[in-house]
């Protein structure tokens, strides 16, 4: 992601002992290079601290806002499934039958994995697939899940109806 690094772009500044509190940043010069040994980009952020509540040399986590990447296709983790042959993933086709991808895999987010080939933005990829998935299994396609509506309020005047008092 260096490469995505750019002069005056938003940072948040992360102190662990500070409960997470986050502290608004900007990036005002980087090293303009990889770090050999730690496979980082050094850079320098500039930020209010006139309370003194960040000591000189304190630990940071830094999260970069709006970095951009390129185009970057990643799945969830949940949706790998590891073959002798290398990684899959199980992609519901129009006709609903599966088609197993052998998938390449590029870096690891954590919950999810960057995806550099075998996949497309389009396509339906199954989540949680059992080991047993094979090609030509026949699935059907869950419709996603929308947020449940809250029932509205009703009102003491409607005959017939269970009634809420508010104090």
């Amino acid at each position: 992601m260096a490469a995505g690094v750019k002069i005056v772009q938003g940072a948040e500044l992360t102190i662990p002992e500070q409960s997470g509190r986050k502290f608004p940043a900007k990036v005002i010069r980087t090293a303009g290079g990889i770090q050999p040994d730690s496979r980082t980009l050094p850079v320098e952020l500039e930020l209010d601290n006139t309370q003194g509540e960040i000591l000189a040399g304190s630990y940071a986590e830094l999260h970069l806002i709006e970095i951009k990447t390129g185009n970057v296709l990643s799945l969830p983790a949940n949706t790998l499934l590891f073959r002798p042959d290398g990684p899959h993933v199980g992609v519901v086709e129009k006709d609903g039958k599966v088609v197993l991808r052998k998938v390449k895999l590029g870096r690891d987010f954590g919950q999810s994995m960057e995806i550099l080939s075998g996949v497309k933005p389009e396509d339906q990829v199954i989540i949680n697939p059992p080991d047993s998935l094979s090609d030509g299994a026949l699935v059907s396609v869950m419709p996603e899940k929308q947020p449940e509506k809250q029932p509205a309020k009703q009102h003491e005047n409607q005959p017939g109806k269970q009634t809420e008092k508010t104090p």
